[in-house]
């Protein structure tokens, strides 16, 4: 049962030392020349694929000329997290690798794979790379000394999901099977799910204006409107999900992720069998939108008169036009 996870930190301390070079010039070649060869060209192979994936809204990807340019613009951000980043890293590898032991107990099928922190231009938070893991390191640290334990536990899921195994595959189907954001909810709610219940700890304990801080006082009038959206499309997510949507004046990020968790505690909370319940979700066969409709019935969470109320929607999204 030990932990064969691979924590790789060597990109966190090249950029620190491209950072530094950085503050001795004015020159911007030469400042995108101490980046390119310092942070770049000595990239880890978990680097190099976070360099692939990092692209912004103008299409640009992650280099020396990009990030330097976010650095002009967000230097004192650099600086600030820095301590958090370089100072609590070390540490927190031991608690990732106990965690990691935890999850195999409640998830013995659990695949090992690498955990990369890297640092870029707050454009990714956590992306799951196969069985491999980055983190955004610049994005997520924080005064919280166990910073990275959310994230990863979170991302990690992403990386055990059976959706994420057959991801490809499963948007390559034509006509799309898949098409509705209550599944959205259910993978990242599972995500979220299991994050607090390796790590032991409320997400919202870590992160400040969290959307469960936030979910758990207004859960009724959530679930209401979640009610009437969740059969929207994935293309068109009423803002559920990496985004902010607005309740009575107060806006909220990524309100979704509550949603699916309350969806997949009531799941694990009916379950005679736990374990058996954590894996059920995990492999979750979420290929369909019925797949996904049957969960949330099969969970508990929406009561008998609501579930016949959503079947007839339901039933009524899935006619052609």
């Amino acid at each position: 049962m030990s932990a064969q996870v691979n924590i790789y930190t060597v990109d966190l301390t090249n950029f620190y030392v491209a950072f530094d070079s950085i503050q001795t010039t004015t020159d911007t070649l030469k400042q995108q020349s101490y980046l390119q060869t310092y942070y770049f060209d000595k990239a880890s192979t978990g680097l190099k694929k976070f360099i692939e994936l990092d692209i912004d809204r103008n299409n640009e990807k992650l280099s020396a000329k990009t990030l330097l340019r976010h650095i002009a613009k967000n230097k004192d951000l650099y600086i600030r997290k820095r301590q958090w980043i370089t100072s609590t890293i070390d540490s927190q590898k031991k608690i990732i690798e106990k965690k990691i032991k935890l999850y195999k107990t409640l998830y013995p099928e659990f695949v090992d794979g690498n955990i990369v922190f890297v640092i870029g231009r707050e454009i990714i938070v956590g992306k799951s790379n196969g069985k491999d893991l980055l983190i955004g390191a610049e994005v997520m640290a924080s005064e919280n000394r166990e910073w990275a334990l959310p994230i990863v536990l979170h991302e990690y899921t992403h990386t055990q999901q059976w959706i994420f195994k057959n991801i490809d595959k499963i948007f390559s189907k034509q006509p799309l099977q898949l098409t509705q954001i209550l599944a959205n909810a259910i993978w990242e709610g599972n995500a979220d799910f299991m994050a607090e219940k390796v790590y032991g700890r409320p997400l919202e304990n870590f992160y400040p204006n969290h959307y469960n801080e936030f979910g758990y006082k207004h859960e009724k009038l959530i679930w209401e409107r979640f009610k009437q959206e969740l059969f929207s499309p994935l293309t068109d997510n009423k803002q559920w999900f990496y985004a902010d949507k607005e309740f009575n004046g107060k806006k909220v990020r990524d309100i979704g992720y509550f949603m699916g968790n309350q969806i997949c505690k009531a799941y694990y909370n009916k379950a005679k069998d736990k374990k058996k319940a954590i894996a059920e979700m995990i492999n979750l066969q979420l290929d369909s939108d019925e797949s996904a409709f049957k969960f949330l019935v099969n969970s508990g969470y929406a009561t008998q008169d609501e579930i016949v109320e959503l079947t007839k929607r339901f039933n009524e999204s899935k006619r052609p036009n």
